[in-house]
């Protein structure tokens, strides 16, 4: 699994104490596009990455989502380093 491009829209707002840092369009492979993902800020200097998600009645479903962890932790760290060196560049 590639990684092959990430943008950045920064929005930044915040809600129950979590602040959005950016939204995230990405595309995995070259072939699959995930829009709608997010920089969360949690807690103060600490980021996390999210996939989309959407409100239902019952609470949040996730739109998208990984079927094992090791390859959310490798999309994280990836869209994360990524973010770094944008805002390091902004």
């Amino acid at each position: 699994m590639v990684v092959s491009g990430v943008r950045f829209a920064f929005e930044p707002y915040a809600a129950k104490g979590v602040k959005t840092r950016a939204l995230v369009d990405l595309v995995i492979d070259g072939c699959l596009r995930i829009r709608g993902a997010k920089v969360l800020e949690p807690e103060p200097g600490v980021l996390t990455f999210v996939f989309p998600a959407r409100r239902t009645g019952k609470g949040w479903v996730d739109v998208v989502s990984c079927m094992n962890w090791r390859d959310k932790q490798e999309i994280e760290k990836i869209v994360l380093a990524a973010y770094q060196k944008e805002r390091a560049s902004t």
